[in-house]
């Protein structure tokens, strides 16, 4: 397995897998981790036992899910919270979600775009405790694909 991408320009040896493994899971190029947020080629190719290339060499894209963002969340006002969170580098925006009660499910209020690191939100009325998470994400050949979330309370009452 060979791979290209981030930082690399050449294609780099990744890993020699037996050809009875169906499948393979890359988390390093050349000692390194793999980069959020970064769109790679592989390359897999059968090697003979001389280790020469044999038959069709098979290349594919994949990306990387963005960073985990830093959150924080404050009260501003009577009924009005102002949270902010890090910028992740490559992230195409950053989905805003909130539920008001600790057996509620989230629900998406706000689609951030990659220049956004902050949002607030006012007329929460009645409500003593607003739990809200946030991540980035990326858009890739026209799909989304999500890092993971950060969390945050604010009392209001």
């Amino acid at each position: 397995i060979y791979v290209k991408g981030g930082n690399a320009k050449k294609w780099a040896k990744a890993a020699d897998v037996k050809a009875s493994k169906k499948s393979y899971v890359l988390k390093k190029v050349n000692g390194k981790a793999l980069q959020s947020g970064t769109v790679y080629q592989v390359k897999v190719a059968s090697l003979t036992k001389n280790k020469k290339t044999e038959g069709r060499k098979l290349t594919a894209k994949i990306s990387t899910a963005p960073g985990k963002t830093g959150l924080a969340a404050k009260k501003v006002k009577k009924a009005t919270v102002q949270i902010k969170w890090k910028k992740v580098k490559g992230a195409s925006g950053y989905q805003i979600q909130m539920k008001t009660s600790k057996k509620a499910s989230y629900k998406t209020i706000k689609m951030a775009g990659k220049n956004a690191a902050s949002y607030k939100q006012g007329k929460l009325g009645k409500t003593k405790v607003a739990y809200y998470r946030v991540r980035a994400f990326k858009v890739v050949n026209g799909k989304q694909i999500y890092g993971s979330w950060s969390t945050a309370n604010v009392k209001l009452r």
